[in-house]
């Protein structure tokens, strides 16, 4: 199991945008975060990324990323790059899932 601390929540009404950094959420089983775009019973739930891979992006991009400019719902200190299938994380008091590696933009949005 993959642990690591939580650096940031964030969650939007809408999908394609930015979301708002939040101090808590209510967290249900099996719909994930309450108030969230994708919270539904569904394979994908939540967004997770972690910090070197902000780093990485910032590189990339010549500037620093905001917290959940990624659609990331949580951002965590834990390295993800090394999660596979079925890999189980910790975040907080909470156990996810991963059933999805990456996500494609449909959109070439302002961030890159």
């Amino acid at each position: 199991m993959l642990e690591g601390k939580v650096i940031t929540i964030s969650i939007s009404k809408e999908k394609e945008v930015t979301k708002e950094n939040v101090p808590e959420v209510k967290v249900i089983e099996n719909f994930v975060i309450e108030g969230n775009v994708h919270s539904s019973p569904w394979h994908r739930q939540a967004s997770f990324l972690d910090i070197y891979t902000l780093e990485r992006m910032k590189e990339i991009v010549g500037r620093p990323h905001s917290y959940g400019e990624l659609a990331e719902n949580i951002t965590t200190d834990a390295d993800l790059s090394q999660v596979e299938m079925g890999d189980l994380i910790s975040a907080g008091k909470c156990l996810f899932e991963v059933t999805q590696i990456g996500k494609k933009c449909h959109h070439r949005r302002t961030i890159f």
